[in-house]
């Protein structure tokens, strides 16, 4: 198992490793080619698992632990690696167990095969994702904050999102997009996997109904399967629509009585800048204002380009539902400039429980964003001062182009403290 057997495959399981790190790494992976071997000294190789767990992200698997379980890439083989693992070989047909040489195989062809298929651009992008290279301030203030603007106002004849919102809720919710990989979340996962369970207990009868003569059965198979899903009630009519008939129901039911575990999974973790659940994409009006499907906005939120990443999160604003079951509730509360009412609509009434700092947050990010607005005059020389918080990621940026300058702020302008961030659930 060659990590670095094509220039593709080496820029995911490896990255940016300087040659000792990246040999030690090697040498973990090579101790498995015995048969006989499983993770017994792996686990003990940071380097090793380093590269596993970068190889785990990037098919779209969490390594945290806990039941909100981040993509993160630490090193250390614990809990939240090992259930990875596990789902990974649950959901490619290996024994469930140790990491072994079977598994490690088969995780480097799946590997091999996405990366090697991926244009260079979007290879590069994965990387920087994974190698934490993306920096907060400069990538969504500097390096696209001109696209920012324009996925905000839109084409025109769509409604136009606050683009200090929309920068705040990137900046609260994936910092800046710079930590935009996947999340599972556990309650997510038991509701749904409830509510499937409750529609295949009765699969004969789903694929017995008739929308024209069993109108009644349908409907009350629906409400009870719509009610299985405890924390995420929704989903089902989400899925069949507004005002949805007997065979929008039957359709909705059918389909996701048969979503394969690693859909399941995918449809459990929340993902992009602004870390919006793959349940969501089942949301039929979204769908139908977007013009793509459920697999497409799925596909969309998991892309490592910030363009496609900040074009579907303004879409999602505009008509997604939001966590109070409202399409468009999100730029609703946005453009009253009201950051509880944001908080509330991106993650539900009881945010204050989950991070109550996070409408603070959010009008931190906004002042932030205001206090650097671009300079409209990009042929002027400009002057930086030693206090402006923003001085040397705008020389660094003005050095790569001149149309894209900071304004340099007031001088007693300083950065503002932030509240440690916590996951929207």
């Amino acid at each position: 198992m060659d990590l670095s057997r094509d220039l593709a495959l080496r820029a995911i399981t490896l990255g940016s490793a300087p040659p000792e790190r990246a040999e030690r790494a090697q040498t973990g992976w090579d101790e498995l080619r015995d048969a006989d071997r499983t993770q017994g000294t792996f686990v003990h190789n940071r380097e090793a698992v380093r590269s596993l767990q970068r190889q785990l992200v990037f098919l779209g698997y969490t390594t945290g632990a806990g039941p909100s379980s981040g993509a993160t890439i630490d090193g250390h083989f614990g809990p939240g690696t090992e259930r990875a693992v596990h789902t990974f070989q649950r959901e490619h047909g290996l024994a469930v167990g140790n990491f072994d040489r079977r598994t490690a195989q088969s995780l480097v062809q799946a590997v091999a095969e996405r990366a090697t298929q991926l244009p260079a651009a979007t290879l590069a992008q994965h990387t920087a994702i994974l190698d934490g290279n993306l920096d907060r301030r400069t990538h969504l203030g500097i390096d696209h904050r001109s696209h920012l603007e324009a996925a905000a106002q839109g084409d025109g004849k769509e409604p136009v999102i606050p683009a200090k919102f929309l920068y705040a809720l990137v900046q609260q919710e994936s910092t800046g997009g710079t930590f935009s990989r996947p999340r599972w979340e556990g309650s997510f996962a038991g509701s749904l996997g409830a509510m499937q369970r409750e529609l295949q207990g009765h699969r004969p009868t789903l694929d017995n109904l008739d929308p024209e003569r069993n109108q009644v059965q349908i409907d009350e198979l629906f409400e009870r399967a719509g009610a299985s899903s405890r924390r995420l009630p929704g989903v089902l009519a989400r899925m069949a629509g507004d005002k949805p008939d007997s065979r929008a129901k039957l359709e909705a039911m059918r389909t996701f009585a048969a979503f394969e575990p690693g859909q399941l999974r995918e449809l459990s973790t929340t993902f992009g800048y602004g870390q919006i659940a793959g349940f969501q994409t089942l949301d039929r009006h979204w769908q139908q204002q977007t013009g793509q499907s459920g697999p497409q906005l799925l596909q969309a939120l998991q892309s490592p380009d910030p363009k496609v990443q900040l074009d579907t999160l303004a879409s999602f604003v505009r008509h997604g539902e939001d966590a109070r079951g409202r399409h468009g509730g999100l730029l609703t509360a946005m453009q009253s400039g009201n950051c509880e009412r944001i908080a509330a609509s991106h993650n539900g009434a009881a945010w204050r429980t989950y991070n109550p700092g996070y409408a603070l947050n959010l009008n931190r990010f906004a002042r932030e964003y205001e206090q650097s607005e671009p300079d409209r005059s990009p042929g002027a020389a400009v002057g930086l001062s030693t206090k402006d918080p923003f001085a040397e990621a705008r020389q660094s940026a003005y050095e790569r182009s001149r149309a894209q300058l900071f304004d340099t702020p007031a001088p007693h302008q300083v950065p503002l403290p932030v509240e440690p961030l916590a996951p929207s659930l």
